[in-house]
């Protein structure tokens, strides 16, 4: 019995570890295609700090941000986004925050990504030379529109390969819980 428990909490940390108190979420997937590596991000409100209200954005949305130092991504090529605002440019940040960025540069404190509410999301892929480490890939948003929530140099979320995490537990929980009888 102790070892189910152990098992299924072992589970349920796995999945609890991807929650973030924050407005914001980026989930990235990562593609070695030799010698480089294709990111996918998907931006989403996730809302998990109850924060967002309808008419709120962001702008300005840095990611292989990094303070003070070379981006993570610095030879970052975009390949397409899906972001709604025509005004949306791709761009690089430097200085305190350094990294591709997305930047409605016509009116900075009123425009940029409005989201309709939580769940929606935006999407973009591009590719690099460079590898960052899971945990190391990190984002912000650093002009807030109508009182939304920024976010500073939080990481971004890896997305696992389908199944692959859970075969595993599933084949350790199998051989505990067959050693057990």
């Amino acid at each position: 019995m102790l070892s189910r428990l152990i098992c299924f909490g072992f589970i349920g940390a796995m999945f609890a570890s991807n929650l973030h108190a924050d407005v914001l979420d980026l989930y990235y997937k990562k593609v070695d295609l030799g010698g480089s590596y294709q990111y996918d991000f998907k931006l989403v409100v996730t809302n998990n700090d109850s924060s967002f209200a309808p008419g709120q954005g962001f702008n300005w949305i840095t990611f292989g941000d990094v303070f003070n130092a070379p981006s993570t991504l610095p030879d970052f090529s975009l390949n397409f986004h899906t972001f709604p605002n025509p005004n949306m440019t791709f761009t690089y940040s430097s200085g305190g925050h350094n990294g591709p960025t997305f930047l409605d540069g016509t009116n900075v404190g009123t425009d940029g990504w409005l989201p309709t509410g939580v769940g929606d999301f935006v999407t973009w892929q591009g590719t690099s030379a460079f590898d960052v480490p899971d945990g190391q890939l990190l984002f912000s948003t650093l002009i807030p529109i109508n009182g939304a929530t920024p976010t500073n140099f939080k990481a971004a979320i890896p997305v696992p390969e389908p199944t692959s995490g859970l075969v595993l537990v599933g084949l350790i929980c199998g051989v505990v819980l067959r050693r057990r009888r």
